[in-house]
Parts: C-alpha cells; sequence; structure tokens
C-alpha cells in the first residue's frame, strides 16, 4: 500500500493514456488522445480526466478510490450522427478493459479494481452550426 497521500490522478491518467496510446485508430482514421487539452482541439478526439479521488486509510497506509472520465469528442458533424463517436469509444474501452478482470498497470501506484460505472451523451451545436457529440464514459478505480 501507498505510504503518502498523494495526488493519484496524474499518475492514472498517464497510465490510461499510455494503455491507449497516442492515437486511437478507427477505421484507418487515427484520433488523438489528450491528458492535457491543446490550445485548439482537433474535431475529433479522445480526452482522459476529471479525476475525484478520496483516500481511505490509516496514518501509514492509504487506498484511493474514485472516478476517473474517458471523453469522445466528434465537433464535425452536420447532423446528429453519433457512430463515429459510439466506434472511437468501443476502441477507447477494448484498449483499457480487455477483459473482466483487467486493470491498467501505473508506474508506481498499484491498480486494484477499473470497472465501468456509466456513460453519458451530450450533444449540442456550436458557433458554425456543426453538431457536436460527446460520448463520457465513468470508470470506477481502486488504487493502492
Amino acid at each position: 500500500m501507498s505510504t503518502d497521500l498523494v495526488d493519484i490522478s496524474l499518475e492514472l491518467e498517464d497510465g490510461l493514456r499510455t494503455a491507449i496510446g497516442d492515437t486511437i485508430t478507427v477505421n484507418g482514421t487515427a484520433y488523438p488522445v489528450y491528458v492535457t487539452m491543446p490550445k485548439i482541439a482537433p474535431d475529433n478526439y479522445v480526452y482522459i480526466g476529471n479525476t475525484q479521488q478520496i483516500e481511505d486509510g490509516t496514518n501509514d497506509d492509504f487506498i484511493y478510490k474514485g472516478t476517473v472520465q474517458i471523453r469522445v469528442t466528434t465537433d464535425n458533424l452536420h447532423r446528429p450522427e453519433k457512430k463515429l463517436a459510439q466506434q472511437i469509444l468501443s476502441a477507447v474501452r477494448g484498449m483499457i478493459k480487455p477483459t473482466k478482470s483487467s486493470v491498467v498497470t501505473l508506474s508506481t501506484l498499484t491498480m486494484i479494481v477499473l470497472k465501468h460505472e456509466s456513460m453519458t451523451q451530450l450533444v449540442g451545436q456550436n458557433e458554425s452550426g456543426l453538431i457536436r457529440v460527446d460520448l463520457i464514459d465513468i470508470f470506477n478505480f481502486i488504487i493502492e
């Protein structure tokens, strides 16, 4: 178990990005994966972030529990079609959780549980009239 109270979000998000890679390829097209958003984002991308954590333990040992979000954004659609976002999200899920019991490898911490909690869909329209689809997966984790 960890003996220091630390912010584990960066290591968790980097571990997820390492499992997915710098890009995720769907139908021959590569889409970037970010843990830090660039100033100008492409139309279609994956973002790993919004980690919420709590510590549980004693003075000597800590276990970290919480949630992390993986967001797939498609922002170049002329109609509310979410098929591309679903394909990208499915590929991402296959990379970070290929089997029921698999967990992501982290550099200094030990992942105990990585479990899908829920998926949320947001659909909106930008200033130029293009439809933006966001699919947000929320995963529960336990790390020691």
